[in-house]
């Protein structure tokens, strides 16, 4: 099952390359599934906010779990369809990225949420939320894309990328 073409194209806008590189964890045997919906503050022709979740079952019955929440900081009153795209005038609400067995706990993820803030979760670390800037890489705010890479890295090594830092 592919991600239909709408949907295809907000990932595109919002992050070039993410779909591409999520196909490109396994030989594209898996199964994505996308949706991009939560407009929040709809004006003619725009909207203030959206809500992106991708999640992609790999052939080898892994899943990678991208959702994130985007608010509207430009100057305008909000993101006007059809004008450039600049990230850096959206600020993530809330984000969930994994990566995992189907069905099973989160080998690591990297959260954002009220309650605990930029966090990540580490199988090794059971049942903590780690501060993303005691980990290494900080992971805090961290781009969908950089995940994915984060994964990448993972599947080719079998290393945990993520680390909690040393104690000063």
């Amino acid at each position: 099952m592919a991600v239909d073409q709408a949907k295809e194209a907000w990932l595109e806008l919002f992050y070039p390359t993410l779909l591409r590189d999520v196909l490109a964890l396994d030989s594209g045997d898996g199964t994505p599934s996308a949706t991009v919906d939560d407009f929040r503050g709809r004006v003619p022709g725009g909207f203030r906010g959206l809500t992106i979740k991708l999640e992609y079952r790999l052939a080898d019955r892994m899943e990678v779990v991208l959702d994130v929440s985007l608010r509207w900081c430009g100057p305008a009153p909000a993101y006007i369809l059809g004008t450039p795209l600049d990230l850096a005038t959206w600020q993530k609400r809330r984000y969930a990225m994994g990566y995992r067995p189907r069905l099973d706990d989160r080998i690591f993820a990297a959260d954002l949420d009220e309650v605990s803030g930029h966090h990540v979760h580490l199988l090794s670390q059971r049942g903590g939320h780690i501060p993303a800037r005691d980990v290494d890489p900080d992971t805090t705010d961290v781009d969908p894309r950089e995940f994915v890479r984060l994964v990448a890295e993972y599947r080719r090594t079998k290393v945990v990328p993520l680390r909690p830092k040393a104690s000063p």
